[in-house]
């Protein structure tokens, strides 16, 4: 590795992460003032004031109005459009520095105090890799082969991680079955789940050892000579793909397939191009701030790498306040049944529900395909029957500012009833995807079964 050169593996990379930034931060603007601003769900002002700033560091503890949350959103999109563009590294390598930094605080920010709504681990990754591209510089510095190394070392930790968390977890991951549950259970089934939940079960156990041997397996080839460790990358985009048309998982296949261009080096990417202009200068390997950066995640992974060597491996989780270096994990259980909260408010007409834009509700509509976007209000209802206690703070307002006719919290919805409401109530049902032959009867996508009452605002 060493004597390659990365100049354009950088820029990919960069610009890669900068996308995803501008992704972050649109959502931040369409969405924050809903789930967290002065009249949203959670207010961040409530927040800060009952959490110490080491715990949870974010500008948003000086300013938090709802001015202050929109002008952060634009900023960082600004910012982020920037860097896609090229022109902070064009024009110092210490004033691309500063952009990403900015950029990580803000992000930072709206993660620590997002509260339910964020506690999401695509986050943690958009992080991370934003925290390494504060140190590339720009164009005209030479790449860096550790810096590079660092890339691959959150990518390692996020593949493994995800394998070594389904071992440890649910048996349906070792008897091969996972699959024969997964796109129905899922978080956010997208158009094409239905068609996957009904392939033949020999299928699906085939799909279980593929991820098992991409996730346990592959990840150590990224440290490999090329062109091992490019092939184990472009393997990686691919299974990212795969999963991408298997369901919504917003951003998280897009980062990862953009981090898994760091197992390329410029002269993999002039051969596969047929392009002479690519060639660069070689990389510059021991310069002191890659050194001191990797000495220092290296401190922090040793926390990270306990943890994905335990038996009692915690999913996503991370052991600083600033995110800097995290254990990564995805799917460690596959639920047999899938269950949905509906919202429903009762007006002149009946009850009538509140339409998400991408969690299942009525059984005709077909699972939307939204990743990478998403929208952060339908993701904590997945898991709200599951964990009572968490769901009733943040179920409770919404239901309560929905009462109260709340704009910025019903714009957070597809569809509300027109007419004023009455009383609202959170109803849970139970969902399976429909058969063939079901849906050739029907046309629905899913059958639903109610089961009970939640809570109830009156």
């Amino acid at each position: 590795m060493v004597g390659d050169s990365f100049l354009w593996i950088q820029l990919l990379l960069t610009k890669g992460v900068a996308s995803v930034f501008f992704l972050s931060f649109l959502i931040q603007l369409r969405q924050f003032q809903g789930l967290a601003g002065e009249n949203g769900i959670l207010p961040v002002k409530e927040f800060v004031k009952q959490e110490k700033f080491w715990n949870s560091v974010s500008i948003f503890h000086l300013v938090n109005s709802d001015l202050a949350l929109k002008f952060a959103s634009v900023t960082g999109l600004l910012m982020s459009l920037l860097v896609i563009i090229g022109i902070p590294s064009l024009l110092s390598p210490l004033f691309s520095s500063i952009i990403w930094f900015l950029m990580w605080l803000l992000l930072l920010s709206f993660y620590n105090t997002g509260q339910e709504f964020y506690s999401h681990y695509w986050d943690l990754i958009l992080l991370e890799a934003g925290f390494l591209c504060i140190f590339f510089g720009g164009i005209y510095t030479e790449s860096s082969e550790l810096l590079i190394l660092l890339f691959r070392w959150l990518l390692f930790r996020m593949m493994l991680g995800s394998g070594l968390i389904k071992i440890h977890g649910d048996d349906a991951w070792t008897d091969l079955s996972a699959l024969k549950y997964h796109f129905e259970t899922q978080v956010f089934p997208n158009p094409f789940s239905w068609h996957w939940h009904h392939l033949p079960d020999k299928l699906l156990e085939l799909g279980v050892v593929g991820t098992h041997l991409i996730l346990l397996i592959l990840p150590f080839f990224y440290f490999l000579p090329q062109p091992f460790a490019a092939t184990a990358g472009v393997i990686t985009i691919l299974y990212q793909i795969i999963l991408f048309l298997g369901g919504n998982y917003t951003w998280l296949n897009l980062i990862t397939a953009i981090l898994a261009l760091s197992t390329f080096n410029d002269n993999l990417l002039t051969t596969l191009l047929g392009n002479n202009t690519f060639i660069s200068t070689a990389a510059y390997p021991y310069s002191s701030t890659p050194v001191l950066l990797a000495g220092f995640i290296a401190v922090l992974s040793l926390p990270v790498l306990k943890n994905m060597l335990s038996k009692n491996q915690a999913q996503n989780v991370t052991f600083d306040s600033l995110h800097l270096v995290n254990s990564y994990g995805a799917f460690e259980y596959v639920n047999r049944e899938r269950r949905e909260i509906i919202l429903e408010c009762l007006t002149d007409e009946g009850w009538e529900e509140y339409l998400h834009y991408e969690k299942p509700g009525p059984v005709n509509e077909i699972p939307p395909q939204v990743s990478p976007y998403f929208h952060r209000l339908d993701y904590p209802f997945k898991f709200a029957d599951e964990n009572p206690e968490e769901r009733q703070e943040w179920l409770e307002k919404l239901m309560k500012k929905l009462k109260q006719g709340s704009g910025q919290v019903e714009s957070l919805f597809r569809e509300i009833p027109e007419k004023e409401p009455n009383n609202i109530r959170a109803s849970l049902y139970k969902y399976r995807f429909t058969t063939p032959e079901e849906r050739g009867e029907t046309g629905n996508w899913w059958k639903r079964e109610y089961e009970k009452i939640l809570a109830v605002k009156n």
